[in-house]
């Protein structure tokens, strides 16, 4: 295989010189440039006649440098489609994160409509149309907190939002009913509100009481 490859490299010379031959007589002198280029390329394949080794070695050292490039082309391809994987992956990460926050975004204006509703009930609260007993009464307790402390505020609300400081913490109360039901339906919408904590407690001479305490003193007559 390698002597018939040989053969045919000295073939394809010979006949190089053949042309470039024919070439020279038909077009003469043309240019001194021509003259030279042709010169040049005839020594070259006289030297690939009586070298034809040198020519196999060319056309491998060339194979070789395209399988080179070829392999370089492929490795960047794979590098190109590795990177778009990771942007698109990236990208998808940053839709999802965004998508949370906006998320968090819209549990908080709801967190914040529900506590606006809740301070807004407070102030459309109206006095119960029963007449109040003197004395006794109930309110629904809508937090207690140790740090949180909005008391600086309650001198602006009136009776329908009050608070005290008990048991080391801050307590802050809605309503003023006598009847024990009515206040039960209004911590009932004030669950509903989102303020899930809430719950009935009873006054009686300004001293909290128990709700049973309260009741009792209803059904006994004691209360004033």
């Amino acid at each position: 295989m390698i002597l018939r490859r040989l053969l045919y490299i000295a073939l394809l010379a010979s006949t190089l010189l053949f042309l470039q031959d024919s070439f020279v007589g038909c077009a003469g002198s043309k240019n001194n440039a021509d003259k030279a280029t042709i010169k040049k390329w005839k020594k070259k394949a006289k030297d690939y006649v009586k070298n034809p080794l040198s020519l196999k070695a060319k056309e491998e050292a060339c194979e070789k440098k395209i399988d080179e490039l070829e392999k370089r082309v492929r490795e960047l391809m794979k590098e190109n489609a590795d990177m778009r994987a990771e942007l698109d992956n990236c990208a998808e990460k940053c839709q999802r994160e965004l998508r949370t926050l906006r998320s968090k975004i819209d549990s908080l204006q709801n967190e914040y409509s529900r506590i606006q509703k809740a301070y807004e009930a407070v102030k459309t609260v109206s006095q119960s149309p029963v007449e109040v007993t003197p004395g006794l009464f109930y309110r629904v307790q809508v937090g207690a907190y140790q740090k949180f402390n909005m008391n600086r505020y309650l001198e602006h609300t009136g009776d329908n939002f009050t608070g005290e400081t008990a048991d080391n913490l801050n307590k802050y109360l809605m309503g003023k009913f006598k009847n024990y039901e009515l206040a039960k339906a209004f911590r009932d919408d004030i669950i509903k509100l989102g303020i899930r904590d809430a719950f009935v407690v009873a006054f009686n001479d300004g001293k909290r009481i128990s709700t049973e305490e309260a009741l009792r003193l209803q059904r006994e007559g004691k209360a004033k």
